[in-house]
């Protein structure tokens, strides 16, 4: 999942983020649009940085929505926190 959207992210959250888009089955560009909103990137300019236009991102979105079982960007993003954080809490608990 290496593009300008993903560059920021630490290895960690990189590692959680590439499990969640292996289980809801999102394409590479999919995770990569997730990781541009979650950065606080607008569609016009994660079409920029992912290389499509904005109606391609549109239909990420709608194709994103429907892998994760919500109705919106802020719930998209709302699951992907929530299950990041759980991911992060099962490492912890299996460390322990």
């Amino acid at each position: 999942m290496d593009s300008a959207c993903t560059s920021k992210l630490d290895g960690q959250l990189q590692a959680s983020l590439e499990l969640l888009a292996a289980e809801r089955e999102l394409s590479g560009q999919e995770a990569r649009l997730l990781c541009c909103a979650a950065q606080g990137h607008c569609d016009k300019l994660a079409a920029e940085l992912l290389g499509v236009s904005p109606n391609t991102v549109s239909s990420y979105w709608q194709r994103i929505y429907w892998k994760l079982g919500v109705r919106g960007s802020r719930e998209a993003l709302g699951f992907v926190i929530r299950w990041v954080l759980s991911n992060a809490m099962e490492r912890v608990d299996v460390k322990a």
